[in-house]
């Protein structure tokens, strides 16, 4: 997990989860007065940065798909839509 700070007040956090050679972007979150200043894309290159160090050969994330920032910011990252995942409710009762 990395954490970024700005002067002694964290703004964003962001971690990896690593299995073999798979690598999987976690719990990235900037916050909202922090955002649009560079953070995300700091933490996404410390993230990716220790991947390549780990020996990674697959590094995966999952974003909603209306969250265009996000979107935005994973593709300047050099990430590319690979598919969608479908969520499902099963009733209570």
């Amino acid at each position: 997990m990395f954490v970024a700070i700005d002067g002694a007040r964290p703004v964003g956090r962001g971690g990896l989860f690593e299995v073999g050679d798979i690598t999987r972007v976690t719990d990235l979150h900037v916050t909202p007065d922090a955002r649009a200043r560079g953070v995300g894309l700091a933490l996404m290159r410390q993230i990716l940065a220790l991947a390549r160090r780990f020996g990674s050969r697959t590094i995966c994330l999952q974003v909603d798909a209306d969250n265009a920032p996000a979107l935005s910011l994973f593709k300047r990252c050099g990430f590319v839509v690979d598919g969608q995942i479908s969520e499902f409710d099963a009733p209570t009762s």
